[in-house]
Order: structure tokens, then C-alpha cells, then sequence
């Protein structure tokens, strides 16, 4: 354990201060780019504009998880996702609990009329993300503020590397956050009130488990106070080793000078938006494939298979489209699915690569033309 003071021991805590040059840089540069990628999605037209925002809230949500360890099932919450933004064909059947609880709270991170949030707010989002009130094999008290200690450990080096305040302060602290969140002062940019929402949150770390994800949740609601369309998801970026998101966030143990972890978190917000150039490009070729094969007369099994082609996107699926994964996940026999492979390669959809039984199918993306103006029949199940 450290001599030093925690950074909510100091006795100016919570008063951050930062390198204001330097920050004011940082965010100009974002700036200049979140206007862009703003500008652009208020030109899509509204069914293109909901699926760009399935994506990135895909994305953000599948990300933001897999930081903290815990793994989301994909299609499920694509499917919950869908239904709630009332897209074009979204499966009418519900999903599991933990895909619908994390597709609630991600919609409530693009609802600024959820303001001003609330103790039950955050707790709502803490049943949603433990419906079970299970954190892998550990019980815990969903919905609720811990009522234990909460040591941040270095399993590796069996090594303490942050203590949070003590639960009998949480009740205090948190008035304060929320107070400041609900309320935040009027010169103060937004991007700098979202990495201070993030972090101050994540300092209290009042819950149990799920802390990080629920900071990522306030971060994203706190930006949506601003934005019309928020299409750039930030937690891809965080999820990288190389972003260093871990490494700033540890910067501030000891400090109230918060300038790493600003600079780090508006540079993931930056390159988050130059990422997502990449999705509207896909929403985009999405909406061009089903303009272009709406009318060929495909079967259920081949649009079943087909969407999950076009969801692993240009990387392609894992190790092709195979006769064997194609009759598993339609439940045919390997002749209807041998007769429906051929079907999408003769319609110029897919292309095959291999022989015999090693033969493997992807999209033929390079065939798919620009999107034209006409909406298009984007289909999600």
C-alpha cells in the first residue's frame, strides 16, 4: 500500500486543475473533426442516420464491456438495439436480459432529456448490466452503492494500485458528483466535462463491479448534451493497449492535476471520430447491398447468412463461409446449403476460394455500388 494520499484524500479534492494551453490545443483539434463527422451525419437520411447509430452504439457498448473482461453477445444486442430504434425489419423477439439492459442504457446515452440523472439512474443502469445480480461466478448487491472497500489490485504483481473512498463516504461523494454532472459550469468545454465525468466517477467507484462501463456511459451522455447524432464510439479506441486509457486513468492517484488523463481521453475522442468515417462507409454499403438484391428473390436462410457477412464487415468472417457453418446456422441440409451458395455466387453476392470441402465463401464487396439517394431496405435481425 502506498504512503502517498489518494487523490480524493487531498484536502482540495474534487478541484482538478490542467495545463490549459495544452488542453485547449488538444481540444481545437477535436473540435475542428467532431464538426465534420456532425455534418456529415446530418446529411444521412433518417433509416441510414438510425443504422449508422446502431453501429456505433454496437460498438461502443461490445468495447466498453470488453475492457472491463466480460464478453456481449453480438447479434443478440444488435437485435435489441435495433428493435428500440424502431429500424426496418428488426427481430420482434426479445433478446436476453443483459442484451436488453445494455441496449437500454446505451439509448439513454443519446437521450439528453434524460437529464438531470439521479442516484436511481445509476442504479437502474447497474441492474441492467446485472440482472442476475452476478458479476461472473461472485455475487453482488445490484443496484445499489457498495458497502465494502474497493481496492483496484494488479493480480499479476499482487499489488494495490488505487483505493477508492470508503463506503461509508459514497452516499456524500456521489451528492457532489451528481450535483456537478447535473449542473456542470457554463464556460467549461465539453469535452473537458465528459473526461471529468469520466474520471471523477470512476475515482468514487461506488459500485461493486461495472464502474467503467457506467464512467463510459456518463462520458457519452455527457457529449450528447452538445451533439445532434453521435456517430464515433470511443471505447474501441480505449480497448487498445497502445491508447494508453489505463496508464492515464493511474496518472491521477496521486494528483488533482488531471492533464494526462484530459490530453489521453480527448486523443481517443479524436481518433473515435476519424474512425467513424469507417462506419457511416459501411451503413452506406449496407444500404447499397440491400438496394441492390432486395428484388433477387432471396430466401430466409440466404438473408440469415448474408447479414451475418455483412456484420463481420470488410474483415470478413472467421475463416469464410463454409457448406458446414452454413447449414448450422440455418438448420438445412449440406445439399440446400451447397444449392444456396451457388444461388448467392451466381447473383455475384459472394465468391469462393478454396476446393472441395475446405471451399470457403465471402462478400463480394468490390461488386457493391455507391449509395444512391433513395432509401434503401436495411434489414436486421
Amino acid at each position: 500500500m502506498t504512503s502517498e494520499a489518494w487523490i480524493w484524500e487531498l484536502p482540495e479534492w474534487p478541484r482538478f486543475s490542467w495545463d490549459e494551453v495544452r488542453v485547449a490545443k488538444a481540444v481545437h483539434r477535436v473540435d475542428f473533426a467532431r464538426g465534420e463527422i456532425t455534418a456529415i451525419g446530418k446529411q444521412l437520411d433518417p433509416d441510414l442516420s438510425r443504422q449508422a447509430l446502431l453501429e456505433t452504439l454496437l460498438d461502443q457498448a461490445t468495447a466498453s464491456s470488453a475492457i472491463e473482461g466480460e464478453s456481449v453477445n453480438r447479434h443478440d444486442l444488435r437485435k435489441s438495439l435495433a428493435r428500440r430504434l424502431g429500424i426496418s425489419n428488426a427481430s420482434a423477439r426479445a433478446s436476453d436480459s443483459r442484451s436488453e439492459g445494455l441496449a437500454d442504457i446505451m439509448l439513454q446515452t443519446c437521450n439528453a432529456n434524460i437529464y438531470p440523472i439521479t442516484n436511481d439512474t445509476l442504479h437502474g443502469w447497474h441492474r441492467a448490466l446485472f440482472p442476475a445480480g452476478w458479476s461472473g461466478m461472485r455475487k453482488i448487491s445490484a443496484g445499489t452503492y457498495r458497502q465494502c472497500p474497493a481496492d483496484i489490485t494488479d493480480t499479476k504483481a499482487s499489488q494495490v494500485f488505487y483505493s477508492a473512498p470508503g463506503w461509508k463516504v459514497i452516499a456524500s461523494e456521489m451528492a457532489a458528483f451528481i450535483d456537478w454532472y447535473n449542473s456542470p459550469p457554463t464556460d467549461l468545454h465539453p469535452l473537458i466535462y465528459s473526461a471529468i465525468a469520466h474520471l471523477w466517477f470512476v475515482i468514487i467507484h461506488p459500485y461493486e463491479d461495472g464502474n467503467g462501463r457506467i464512467a463510459r456511459a456518463l462520458a457519452d451522455l455527457a457529449l450528447t448534451r452538445q451533439e445532434h447524432v453521435r456517430l464515433y464510439a470511443t471505447a474501441p479506441v480505449m480497448a487498445q493497449k497502445e491508447s494508453g486509457y489505463h496508464q492515464a486513468l493511474q496518472k491521477t492517484n496521486h494528483t488533482l492535476d488531471i492533464t494526462p488523463w484530459l490530453l489521453n481521453y480527448i486523443g481517443c475522442v479524436n481518433q473515435a471520430v476519424k474512425n467513424a468515417h469507417g462506419i457511416i462507409d459501411h451503413t452506406l454499403k449496407i444500404a447499397s447491398f440491400w438496394q441492390q438484391y432486395a428484388s433477387k428473390g432471396l430466401n430466409e436462410r440466404q438473408i440469415k447468412v448474408v447479414k451475418k457477412l455483412l456484420d463481420a464487415g470488410q474483415g470478413g468472417y472467421a475463416g469464410g463461409m463454409k457448406n458446414k457453418k452454413y447449414c448450422a446456422i440455418t438448420a438445412c441440409s449440406n445439399k440446400t446449403a451447397a444449392k444456396d451458395l451457388k444461388g448467392l455466387m451466381q447473383l455475384g453476392i459472394l465468391y469462393g476460394y478454396g476446393a472441395g470441402r475446405s471451399t470457403a465463401y465471402d462478400l463480394d464487396w468490390g461488386a457493391l455500388k455507391g449509395y444512391q439517394s433513395e432509401k434503401g431496405s436495411i434489414l436486421v435481425d
